[in-house]
């Protein structure tokens, strides 16, 4: 099971959980990564949508919400 903490309109902690798959109530936000790694050369390492989920088969870059206790950059290395 996984939750992600709450913040305000203004990026400050609520001091609550989501719980993941859950509908989010108006007023409430959770922080999101997107990363792009690129190579010595200049390419961008993409990944592929898997099968069953929203816009499968489509490209995007690496990234995801934040775990409950992770700031930015502890979810850009998880």
């Amino acid at each position: 099971m996984e939750f992600n903490d709450i913040y305000d309109k203004n990026r400050n902690l609520t001091g609550r959980v989501h719980k993941r798959g859950t509908p989010w109530r108006f007023g409430e936000y959770g922080l999101v990564v997107c990363v792009w790694v690129y190579d010595g050369r200049g390419r961008i390492l993409l990944t592929r949508r898997a099968k069953g989920k929203s816009y499968a088969g489509t490209w995007e870059n690496s990234g995801g919400a934040a775990q409950a206790g992770e700031n930015s950059r502890q979810a850009i290395v998880r």
